[in-house]
């Protein structure tokens, strides 16, 4: 993973926390944590504690693994459907 990548999502769970922190825990879906690798939200959770950040962060690299794999291979398929749209257009023009 690039450092770029990982800044991001350094950066992304430095904001979910600041975000998260100022909401009331039962306005926030027990399915949002549960998909975040969090199984229960608890007030005493320390949310600076180094083991709950990288469970995160593991959590959130991969799926920024995951999406970038998609990413690759959505493009791979655009790719893939242009040269068949030209080779039908050449194919049309003669």
């Amino acid at each position: 993973m690039s450092s770029k990548n990982i800044s991001t999502v350094v950066n992304l769970q430095r904001n979910f926390v600041r975000n998260t922190q100022s909401l009331p825990a039962s306005s926030i879906p027990p399915s949002f944590f549960e998909s975040a690798g969090i199984l229960k939200h608890d007030d005493s959770t320390d949310w600076n504690d180094p083991n709950v950040l990288k469970q995160k962060l593991d959590y959130y690299e991969k799926i920024l693994l995951e999406k970038d794999e998609q990413l690759k291979t959505a493009l791979e398929e655009v790719e893939l459907l242009k040269q068949k749209n030209n080779q039908k257009s050449n194919k049309q023009q003669k």
